[in-house]
């Protein structure tokens, strides 16, 4: 296959999945046919099989289409707490850059998020992929700094986490504000405020 022959195929395989992302985040995997991603990105329905096998196959690439490796680049941060400030520095840039990340992913994440909330088969996979690489950072690290006195001992640390993923998500994949651009930086300082007055010593 010529190098032109590959970027064409390439664009086509790209086209597709990205047609097929905005369709299965709104109307879920038995909403969607083949035919409707087919429209939708200009191509012949052969090309589906020909790139992903299937609506099966087509629809799990769309469910891990994001990089991980930007996840985890993100939880780097969440290390060595040594006051008050600097774990709220450190919160601040989490809710921050992970609510870029989800934006940047909103259809991927909408489509996960459907998976866990009708516990599917993937539901598992997904978990252990992204949902718990992040929960268990964010525990580590609030772990850490109740154990050297920075957070309240009686700080239900498994509740904070989710109430702050739980802000994350919400604020990010489903609100819809058509009159402003979110504002993370916003949410990020106006969560904190609340947060600060109960988490530390």
């Amino acid at each position: 296959m010529s190098q032109l022959s590959v970027s064409e195929s390439q664009g086509t395989r790209s086209l597709i999945l990205q047609s097929a992302l905005s369709l299965f985040a709104l109307y879920g995997y038995d909403g969607v046919s083949i035919r409707q991603i087919a429209e939708k990105s200009n191509c012949n329905m052969g090309s589906i099989s020909y790139h992903f096998g299937g609506k099966e196959g087509l629809y799990r690439a769309c469910l891990f289409s994001f990089d991980m490796s930007e996840v985890d680049e993100i939880l780097l941060d969440l290390t060595d707490p040594k006051d008050s400030s600097g774990i709220t520095q450190k919160l601040k840039h989490f809710i921050i850059k992970m609510g870029n990340f989800c934006l940047t992913n909103r259809n991927a994440l909408c489509m996960l998020a459907r998976e866990r909330h009708t516990q599917t088969a993937f539901s598992a996979e997904i978990s252990h992929k992204f949902y718990h690489p992040v929960f268990d950072r964010l525990t580590e690290f609030l772990q850490m700094a109740q154990e050297r006195n920075l957070i309240r001992k009686d700080l239900n640390i498994s509740f904070f986490v989710r109430n702050m993923l739980v802000i994350i998500k919400g604020e990010t994949l489903f609100y819809e504000n058509a009159d402003s651009k979110i504002d993370l930086k916003m949410i990020a300082n106006e969560y904190l405020k609340i947060c600060n007055r109960s988490i530390y010593v």
